[in-house]
């Protein structure tokens, strides 16, 4: 395993809903989305995580701890991951679990203040991405049809410390208006090696896809014959 290093900086305290804070980067991606499609998406999913049954809201303590406290207290990994462990079960995520329809991941993978980007979303927060996970799938189950995931490629690069895997999700929306998702990306997960019981933990996680942020969304409302 490469040298273990310092987790990204600590903070007096968690935010409460997972949002960045003013020091943390944003995306050059996310940045170049226009704010209405942000606006949008950020919307529809706060009304997906208000209609669903899993709760937001951390616990009373978790408002108090600091970011180190809590990865203190955080359960050991079942199993450490060195650099290739970590880019073959980001590989499987893909492959096996199709995560990103299912939303299963694993999540001992991530540092509990990973954060997450996307060109419609950024946001700091395990938690919260385990939460809108988890809150989407009664839809998607609902909705998708012939859901897929090919994985292109998922290479590791140890001297950046990242893996970067290329991707393409498809699927079928059982609307009136029979839309179809057919969207190809790519993301790159940064991680950090946290010591020899917790192994490599992704600090970051940037999805960028190879067409616009506004063409994506708009998928949901073109028409599709299939």
């Amino acid at each position: 395993m490469i040298g273990a290093c310092n987790p990204p900086e600590d903070e007096d305290a968690c935010t409460s809903d997972g949002s960045a804070r003013p020091h943390e980067a944003i995306s050059p991606v996310y940045a170049s989305s226009s704010g209405a499609v942000k606006g949008l998406v950020s919307g529809l999913t706060s009304l997906v995580n208000a209609l669903g049954s899993a709760g937001s809201a951390p616990s009373p303590g978790d408002a108090r701890s600091t970011r180190r406290e809590r990865r203190d207290a955080r359960a050991l990994p079942a199993t450490p991951r060195d650099p290739p462990a970590l880019a073959l079960c980001i590989a499987e995520e893909f492959t096996e679990k199709k995560y990103l329809w299912t939303g299963d991941i694993e999540p001992e993978m991530y540092d509990l203040f990973c954060t997450f980007t996307d060109p419609t979303l950024s946001f700091v927060g395990l938690e919260t991405f385990e939460t809108n996970l988890r809150n989407l799938q009664p839809f998607l189950t609902a909705l998708v049809r012939d859901a897929d995931v090919e994985l292109f490629a998922c290479e590791l690069d140890e001297p950046s410390r990242r893996v970067r895997a290329s991707w393409r999700m498809t699927g079928n929306l059982a609307l009136p208006w029979r839309p179809r998702i057919d969207l190809r990306g790519r993301t790159t997960f940064t991680y950090y090696d946290a010591g020899v019981e917790r192994g490599c933990l992704i600090e970051a996680y940037d999805e960028e896809w190879e067409i616009g942020a506004g063409e994506a969304v708009a998928q949901l409302a073109r028409p599709w014959k299939w």
